[in-house]
């Protein structure tokens, strides 16, 4: 009767951890890049039960096969335990903000996890936590408990990291990680003393996904919020893109060009129509944009800026892959910075320099100007809104998970650098 109550628990922990699964993979663009965490510690505690029932259904079979599988049984469900307890504390480190000291902890963690499975190895052998009889039947020995002590390891650190950067983390956060922190604990220190009825596994998969629900909920709001400052930006780049100054001085230009030059006015006519349709479509794109429409319009905005600046502007390209996407109009305000903070400010000219190549982990993008250059800690801490520069940071590390990075050396120029990291979830 207890070996069937206890496939029943079983049966219940594997159903709730494939509603777990599919609950992750219906919310992969909410978690993002814990999405793959969570699936990794639902795929652990499917092996775990999987191997436990499969033991309890094979238990004092004496079949050629079943006195082979049970060993292999009972070893994979002890290790997924010591890997699960390793996966939630990376997962709470990485939640918390993967610092320094945080990588540092998970080397210490992901020992104290290799020496737990090597000690399980050794006991396949010398009967240090348990033993198989003649029977085919498990039975633990007086050394049981030292091999919940590494269980209780990963516990005892998610609690007392938890506590410690409280701060860090909001309230379902904080709420989340300690329902699967002390029911696993309680159900663990009971399982010591009560044999037969195995209430941990049931306890760890409801604590996983019930911390996966609170967790849904936190990403949701915040994914939510992102998704308003996003519908901001959009709106604002209209207002910091199409900029008066901008448009009287192209205006100005193709002007001057009507006399002396029209077949060049008219083609810088249609060029400016085309400058003010792509900005004008960037307030309702909502999806990444290939790179090559990102370009095509960076040439258009360049091409009118050397019909006002002439030899005094500069422009290089060195473009050595475009085969990848970016958010619409997320290059080109960098460049318009390079052009008139930059080059622009020179008495005697300058160059902007556009370049584009990949590595085997990300695309790469770099715009750089030969101007003056600023104080980045000064522009950091002044009271300006610097809203062009703000928006694409925001866009790029939203959309496509990618970074910008700002070097400017006064009397040297700027360099900013897009990374797109190549594989990015949904």
């Amino acid at each position: 009767m207890t070996n069937a109550y206890n496939i029943g628990l079983d049966i219940c922990s594997i159903l709730l951890c494939l509603i777990g699964i599919g609950s992750t993979f219906i919310c992969r663009r909410i978690l993002r890049n814990n999405f793959k965490t969570f699936i990794a510690m639902f795929v652990t505690n499917v092996v775990t039960v999987a191997a436990n029932m499969f033991g309890l259904i094979f238990k004092g079979n004496m079949s050629s096969f079943a006195m082979n599988a049970i060993p292999v049984f009972n070893f994979c469900e002890f290790a997924g335990s010591y890997v699960l307890g390793f996966l939630v504390s990376l997962y709470i480190i990485d939640t918390v903000g993967n610092t320094a000291t945080g990588r540092k902890i998970i080397n210490i963690l992901a020992g104290v996890c290799i020496f737990a499975i090597i000690m399980l190895v050794i006991s396949q052998f010398t009967d240090l936590y348990y033993y198989i009889d003649e029977y085919n039947i498990y039975h633990r020995t007086k050394h049981y408990w030292a091999a919940q002590i590494f269980g209780l390891i990963f516990m005892m650190f998610d609690l007392v990291y938890v506590i410690t950067f409280h701060k860090n983390l909001t309230r379902k956060e904080v709420i989340s990680f300690l329902i699967y922190i002390i029911a696993p604990s309680i159900a663990m220190i009971v399982q010591v003393f009560i044999y037969g009825i195995y209430i941990i596994l049931l306890t760890t998969s409801a604590s996983v996904i019930l911390m996966l629900m609170l967790m849904l909920f936190s990403y949701s709001e915040e994914y939510v919020k992102q998704e308003q400052e996003l519908m901001e930006s959009r709106i604002a780049i209209m207002r910091s893109q199409i900029k008066p100054h901008f448009l009287y001085n192209s205006l100005t230009a193709i002007a001057r060009l009507c006399d002396s030059d029209p077949d060049t006015a008219k083609q810088a006519t249609l060029a400016f129509a085309d400058y003010l349709r792509s900005n004008m479509n960037a307030i309702d794109q909502k999806e990444l944009i290939p790179f090559k429409t990102e370009l095509n319009h960076i040439r258009t905005y360049l091409y009118l800026e050397k019909l006002r600046f002439g030899d005094e502007l500069n422009v290089e390209y060195d473009i050595k892959t475009d085969d990848f996407y970016v958010p619409a109009l997320s290059v080109q305000p960098i460049i318009e910075n390079a052009v008139k903070w930059g080059a622009g400010e020179k008495e005697d000219g300058g160059t902007v320099k556009l370049s584009a190549f990949e590595n085997e982990k990300e695309y790469v993008i770099v715009v750089e100007d030969d101007g003056h250059g600023f104080d980045i800690n000064a522009v950091h801490n002044d009271d300006r809104e610097h809203i062009g520069i703000r928006n694409v940071c925001n866009r790029i590390e939203v959309s496509c998970h990618g970074t910008v990075d700002i070097d400017s050396r006064i009397g040297e120029g700027t360099k900013v650098t897009i990374r797109i990291p190549k594989v990015v979830e949904e």
